[in-house]
């Protein structure tokens, strides 16, 4: 299974059962509309179908499958769970073997709906936008979560990189701040025996 980062709150998962793409958008803050080919895409910011004109359809498909509500959902073998909690708002995806979960909105306190998809996972994609709240906050909700990998998003703004909105993050997580990568590859058999931060370059392609 592989990550990639795009930018904003854009991810592309992609597995052997499919491919799954957060939260795409236009033309926005120097950066290029996203461009890539999706099963599944998820939605959060209520764009609207005629916006994503730029994500094509996966093989064997007309148009990717949209999911912008709560709920339960099985498309390509991929098994995704929808969860809008007040303020909390989040997808989990089962893939290979691996429970992701994509939280583009957030807020400390968590209902008990949102706790269930919140277990055992192995990948956590955490927005790091001060709309969400404070960086301490966000660790603080890392270490309820308890994920094996944590990737951080919205660590940059139309000026570049925060790098002190990273930096301080690594330090409430008790981590050294890493170098960026290009992408995340794991499999279900070679995750981190302890929690890991990883910082996505904002370039996938």
């Amino acid at each position: 299974m592989e990550i990639k980062y795009f930018g904003y709150n854009c991810f592309r998962i992609r597995s052997k059962q499919g491919t799954v793409i957060t939260d795409p958008f236009l033309e926005a803050g120097g950066k290029k509309a996203v461009k890539a080919v999706a099963d599944v895409v998820l939605l959060t910011r209520g764009q609207k179908s005629e916006e994503l004109g730029h994500i094509s359809a996966a093989a064997g498909r007309t148009e990717p499958y949209l999911i912008r509500e709560a709920g339960e959902y099985e498309v390509s073998g991929m098994f995704i769970e929808g969860v809008v909690n007040g303020k909390v708002k989040c997808f989990a995806v089962e893939t290979e073997g691996l429970h992701l979960v994509y939280m583009p909105e957030w807020r400390v306190q968590l209902g008990s709906e949102t706790a269930e998809v919140l277990t055992e996972v192995d990948v956590l994609m955490l927005s790091l936008d001060s709309a969400c709240g404070t960086v301490s906050e966000a660790v603080h909700l890392v270490n309820q979560i308890e994920p094996r990998v944590v990737v951080p998003m919205s660590y940059w703004n139309e000026s570049g990189l925060e790098e002190k909105k990273l930096a301080d993050f690594f330090k409430e997580m008790g981590q050294p701040l890493v170098e960026t990568t290009d992408k995340l590859v794991l499999t279900s058999g070679q995750l981190p025996q302890e929690r890991q931060a990883v910082v996505l370059s904002a370039k996938g392609e």
